[in-house]
């Protein structure tokens, strides 16, 4: 379960250097080299950007894109390693799911152990960069 004091409210500006700060901690200098970008990503049309608050604190951010009705995709889910295994990152899926509206999320993960411990159906994936497709 969530720590008690958990609080879940969708990204502000003000969550920045904290969601900053937890993406530096995973090194994922696409969400650190520009903070303000990092900042609109997180707000853009179509995105479901959450935090996870602990004290005030910044402690996991998760973002989802969805159709609203049928299918998400799971775009970002971090929690700080100091409130791991705390049921965190379940809270902020499922909260993720349903403001972002619904009936399952797809994503791509190096997690497999977290997403493991969920009942799911496991898909293969891939994913293609910029570079990938000879785009600057």
């Amino acid at each position: 379960m969530a720590r008690v004091g958990l609080t879940i409210v969708p990204y502000e500006p003000e969550h920045r250097p904290g969601a900053v700060a937890l993406f530096a901690a995973e090194l994922w200098p696409s969400y650190t080299r520009d903070p303000a970008r990092t900042c609109a990503a997180l707000r853009a049309p179509g995105a479901t950007s959450l935090v996870a608050l602990d004290g005030g604190a910044v402690v996991g951010v998760v973002q989802v894109q969805s159709d609203g009705l049928i299918q998400a995709h799971l775009s970002t889910l971090v929690v700080a390693r100091d409130h791991r295994r705390r049921g965190v990152g379940r809270v902020l899926l499922a909260e993720a799911l349903r403001a972002a509206g619904g009936e399952r999320m797809d994503l791509l993960s190096i997690a497999d152990d977290f997403y493991a411990s969920m009942t799911n159906r496991r898909f293969s994936g891939w994913r293609l960069t910029r570079a990938d497709l000879g785009l600057q």
